[in-house]
Order: C-alpha cells, then sequence, then structure tokens
C-alpha cells in the first residue's frame, strides 16, 4: 500500500532512475492520491500455461475492470489508461495473455484463438474471489477488443459491459489470400513471416513510442501463420455474431487507425451501429487518433478517458 505522502517523493525518484536505467519500470507504478495495492501472481491457463497476472486496487473500489491488452503487448504496457481507472475508484486486472510478457507460450503463436478467451476465465475467478460484490466490465484494445467479445459472447451473465478500443466494424480478406492461408496454416503453422510492426504506427505519442522500443518484455513482431489465421477466426467471429451481443457496449477508435486500415478493415461510427444492435451502446470515434488510443497524445486520450470513466459511471 502506497500512502499518498509519499507518492511525490517516491514518484521523482523513480522518473530519475528512469532515464538513467529502464522507463518501462513506470508501466509497472500506477501513482494516484490515497492508497494503491499493487497485486501479482500467476494461475495456469489452457494446456497447463503459466500465466502472469497484476492488478492495481486503490482504496475502497466502485468496480473492476478485468482489462485484455492488445497483441504483441502485455500487462504494463498501459499505465495512462491504469493511472486513470484506478484513480478514479476503479480497480483493475490484466493478465499477460500467453506467448507475451512473463507468461509462458510460444512469442507469436496459439494453438487456437480459444485460448486467449480461456485463459481470462481463470483471472475473473480471481476478481471475484477478492471482490465478490463488486460488478466487473471487461476492456480490450485491438486484439484484446476479439478476445472480450468472445468471452461476453460466452459469460454474458458475468460481466456488467464491456468497452472494445481500437477495433473494427468490417472488413475480410481476398478469397485467395484466404486460401493460402489456409493452405500453408496446414504446411507450416509455425513459419512466421512479415517484419516487425512499425511502432510509429501505434500512436503519435513520442514517449510511448520510445518505451515500447526498449521495453525488454516485448518481441520481435513477426507472428507465426497459425497466429495470424486464429486472430482473423476471431475477428470474423465478432462480425457473424456482433448483433447477438446484448451487453451494454462502448466502442472507442480513432479515425486515423493505421493498424486496422494495414489489415483491410474498417472501424466507421455508420458501421458500429448497424453491426451492434443493443439498445445500450456508446460509439465514440475520435477524430485523428492512432491505433492505440490509450497511449496516444495526452490531450486527446484525456477526451478518451473522460469518456471512458463517465460511461462506466453510468453502468456500475
Amino acid at each position: 500500500m502506497i500512502p499518498a505522502f509519499l507518492v511525490g517523493s517516491i514518484a521523482s525518484f523513480l522518473k530519475r532512475s528512469w532515464n538513467r536505467h529502464n522507463r518501462n519500470s513506470l508501466n509497472y507504478l500506477v501513482i494516484v492520491g490515497g492508497f494503491i495495492e499493487h497485486i501479482e501472481g500467476t494461475f495456469e491457463g489452457v494446456k497447463g500455461v503459466k500465466i502472469y497476472y497484476q492488478g492495481w486496487v486503490p482504496e475502497s473500489p466502485k468496480a473492476v475492470v478485468q482489462f485484455v491488452h492488445g497483441g504483441f503487448e502485455h500487462s504494463g504496457r498501459s499505465p495512462y489508461l491504469v493511472n486513470a481507472l484506478s484513480s478514479n475508484g476503479y480497480a483493475v486486472y490484466a493478465e499477460d495473455q500467453r506467448g507475451n510478457g512473463k507468461s509462458e507460450g510460444e512469442r507469436g503463436y496459439v494453438d487456437s484463438f480459444d485460448e486467449f478467451v480461456d485463459d481470462e476465465k481463470p483471472l475473473y475467478d480471481i476478481i471475484k474471489a477478492r471482490h465478490p460484490d463488486l460488478s466487473v466490465f471487461m476492456l480490450g484494445p485491438s486484439l484484446g477488443s476479439l478476445i472480450t467479445f468472445a468471452f461476453a459472447m460466452k459469460y454474458a451473465h458475468l460481466l456488467k459491459g464491456v468497452v472494445l478500443a481500437a477495433t473494427a466494424s468490417g472488413g475480410r480478406l481476398g478469397l485467395f489470400l484466404r486460401f493460402l492461408l489456409r493452405l500453408f496454416v496446414f504446411l507450416r503453422p509455425h513459419m512466421r513471416f512479415g517484419k516487425s510492426l512499425d511502432k510509429t504506427l501505434m500512436t503519435r505519442d513520442l514517449n510511448s513510442i520510445k518505451d515500447a522500443e526498449i521495453d525488454p518484455l516485448l518481441y520481435e513482431t513477426r507472428f507465426t501463420i497459425k497466429f495470424a489465421r486464429e486472430i482473423l477466426r476471431g475477428f470474423y467471429n465478432m462480425f457473424k455474431h456482433a448483433k447477438e451481443l446484448t451487453l451494454p457496449l462502448l466502442v472507442q477508435c480513432g479515425t486515423a487507425d493505421k493498424i486496422i486500415e494495414f489489415f483491410k478493415f474498417r472501424n466507421d461510427e455508420t458501421e458500429f451501429n448497424k453491426l451492434y444492435t443493443m439498445e445500450d451502446k456508446s460509439i465514440k470515434i475520435y477524430n485523428g487518433m492512432y491505433h492505440d488510443v490509450y497511449n496516444d497524445l495526452e490531450p486527446d486520450r484525456k477526451i478518451v478517458f473522460k469518456d471512458l470513466i463517465a460511461w462506466l459511471d453510468t453502468h456500475i
């Protein structure tokens, strides 16, 4: 537990050390007023894979947000988001998905998209064991939005609402490319292709880009053929079953999302409103923002966080 009167001196010390040693150490400290408890642990995921998780719990939290990070990330890569949530009374829990961060598993590979989804259930159980009387929301950007959607479809009764960020409203690979993908998945599922993702496509915030470049828990983002196939399966599953989702929904995307565009998907506000038909939905598209709306430029991300907190507050 960190008392408020120590926050300033701790932050000052860490910022000095950050520049000299490892900037990403700050990703594991959330600085808020009052008290905050930082929790770490592991649990056994699908097929016995050891999954690392952490949580940030303010004094007397009013609800819990289970955060599902994006592809090739880890649970400590969204400090601005965790700060915004915890400083407004929300406990935040997140795991490093299999093959990412401190969790076990082959990097850039997954046997089945369902493994990502099913790995989230033990973390939910940990959350409810610690906070049996609190509502749980699930929030996922990018790949995390696909996992969040699939989890919500399978366990709708467990969640109070869902937030999908840096997600897509439609799109599909051409028939020939889909055929090639299936063929190579059959022949060489572990084959890696492409080149490392240009981190300047994720955000306009230079500090976030520098953090990603030196983060020892990130890895070369050349993924396997099998991984690509399973992620596309997650997208198509979302497009196919979107109208079946009945939980309250918040969507947060940027108009200048170059990642969604690269993969031939769209994030159009009109399409989102047609895709999701539940009565309780809020579609927020932010002009000029890049893929990672939670790590983009400070003035813009403050608007994103304001909308997020306001939506959560009205749905507890």
